[in-house]
């Protein structure tokens, strides 16, 4: 309860406001997608519950019972039904993630060729180790250009990116940092002054998230200015 009690306010609820099995469920039902099944970071595609008319958890606590996982392979999806505490059934559909598509950089070589397009151009890119982000930083070395390849954790991985580019790209360098943290996005920006003197092309792959307004509620204007503002007063290049 304890827990429940410091994590309404950060959802903007009260005490009482919603049922306590409902949120126990909820937390409950993100466990399971999440950790156990089918795990590895799924993605809802929706959920159902019907709870009972009474529904106090007992001396137990809160608790999934009878459950039931079925797996659609050709969607690479689950789906999870069952009973839990106060719940008189539910049902839980989610996609799992699929692994990681690795691009070689020969692969994309064959795709767009090489250039000296981007010679002597400092390119940074945030979140460069993975995804789309290896890509596009593939994808510039094959343009000669001197990359700074920015991870946030994982420094093996953008090792083995930077020697893999190498031949294409042989001044790059690599830096940690995460993009959405104003004090990490000072620190490279300090960095990056200080050994290279400025960025030529700055690309924001991952990057820190709009204002927390509807889509609807921004014009164009306003949310690409605000956002490029705001790159560049964390970067301060």
């Amino acid at each position: 309860m304890d827990l429940v009690s410091e994590l309404l306010p950060l959802l903007g609820l009260q005490p009482g406001q919603v049922p306590l099995n409902q949120i126990n469920s909820l937390l409950g039902s993100s466990y399971f997608i999440g950790m156990e099944l089918p795990g590895r970071q799924a993605l809802y595609s929706s959920f159902e519950f019907h709870y009972e008319s009474s529904s106090k958890v007992g001396e137990n606590g809160f608790q999934f019972h009878n459950l039931a996982p079925k797996r659609d392979n050709r969607l690479n999806r689950i789906s999870i039904s069952g009973r839990g505490t106060g719940i008189r059934y539910f049902c839980l559909v989610a996609f799992e993630r699929p692994k990681r598509i690795r691009y070689e950089i020969e692969r994309i070589r064959a795709t767009i060729g090489q250039s000296e397009l981007f010679k002597d151009k400092v390119v940074f890119i945030s979140g460069a180790t993975r995804g789309f982000g290896s890509v596009l930083t593939k994808i510039f070395a094959l343009q000669n250009a001197n990359l700074i390849i920015n991870y946030r954790s994982d420094q093996e991985e953008a090792e083995a990116l930077a020697y893999e580019i190498r031949p294409w790209s042989s001044k790059s360098s690599i830096i940690a940092g995460d993009a959405s943290k104003v004090m990490d996005c000072q620190i490279m920006g300090s960095e990056i002054k200080k050994c290279l003197g400025k960025i030529d092309v700055l690309i924001c792959n991952a990057a820190p998230p709009v204002k927390a307004k509807y889509f609807l509620e921004q014009e164009s204007s306003e949310f690409l200015l605000d956002f490029t503002y705001r790159i560049k007063r964390r970067f301060r290049i």
